[in-house]
């Protein structure tokens, strides 16, 4: 499954614990929603500039723990095979 794909199955599935869900249910999709629904609009090039900002702070993070390469963006890495 590629990346954009993950993405719309994790909104999807979010969206329907927001229906379905407790409010314990809410709180975590509305927290996974924060995260999966700016990455989708990045991914799709209809990004806001905080959606950038968010992602932006995500990857120097990613990079300050070592777990992406410095000038690498962790959404435009080839998955593993």
């Amino acid at each position: 499954m590629d990346l954009n794909e993950y993405v719309k199955k994790g909104i999807t599935q979010n969206a329907q614990k927001l229906i379905n869900g407790s409010d314990k249910d809410d709180e975590l999709a509305i927290g996974k929603l924060a995260f999966l629904l700016p990455l989708s609009r990045v991914l799709n090039k209809k990004a806001t500039l905080g959606d950038v900002g968010t992602l932006d702070a995500i990857n120097d993070t990613l990079q300050q723990l070592g777990l992406v390469a410095n000038g690498t963006t962790f959404y435009k890495q080839q998955p593993a095979t």
